[in-house]
């Protein structure tokens, strides 16, 4: 049996890690809103819109030109994440059309709100710091111990704080049956005069 579970930290960031993390943030959110502009005007102008997978490959080109060159600071995980984002939205968007349901169209994201990026590797944890690509080793509240293996990882800003969220699964193995002692086995003992209606 697999477990999933994910557990939650208040991180410790300096200064310059906030920095990074705002940057980092808004690096996915612009990945996010390009992407979405260029899909609705692709699809009027064609009648399609290109896959995340077109997409992705644009994120290595956009790095080397000027307008976009800040982008090779910000690690790659985290601009393919932003794609991934739009693209599960577009995803949940057609499933609940197929249903029949009044499903929401994506949005673009504003500054400000619900800031985060995510890292689905790369990230290591050591006691209560945890280190995350291109940004470092990030001291963080640990105030229980984190379980099984670490699949992704998100940083999220709730007001003026940032937090750490670890998704970690692991094998659960099936509680284990007590065997049958036949020699303590308990039998049921009825009277003769019972049997007789006594």
């Amino acid at each position: 049996m697999i477990l999933k579970r994910a557990f939650k930290f208040k991180l410790k960031p300096t200064t310059w890690q906030t920095e990074m993390f705002l940057q980092f943030a808004g690096a996915r959110r612009y990945v996010f809103n390009r992407g979405l502009d260029q899909r609705q005007k692709t699809y009027e102008a064609t009648g399609k819109s290109p896959t995340y997978f077109e997409q992705n490959k644009e994120l290595t080109g956009l790095k080397e030109i000027e307008e976009t060159s800040w982008m090779s600071e910000i690690h790659s995980q985290v601009l393919q994440q932003g794609l991934k984002d739009l693209d599960r939205a577009f995803r949940n968007f057609f499933r609940r059309v197929t249903k029949g349901e009044k499903p929401g169209y994506p949005k673009f994201k504003k500054k400000g709100m619900n800031e985060s990026f995510r890292f689905p590797q790369g990230v290591k944890v050591e006691n209560a710091k945890a280190y995350l690509p291109k940004i470092g080793w990030v001291k963080f509240r640990k105030s229980r111990e984190i379980r099984g293996e670490i699949n992704e990882t998100t940083i999220v800003q709730e007001g003026s704080d940032w937090y750490i969220s670890f998704s970690c699964q692991w094998e659960k193995s099936p509680p284990k049956k007590a065997p049958i002692d036949e020699e303590r086995a308990i039998g049921i003992y009825c009277s003769p005069l019972r049997q007789k209606g006594v």
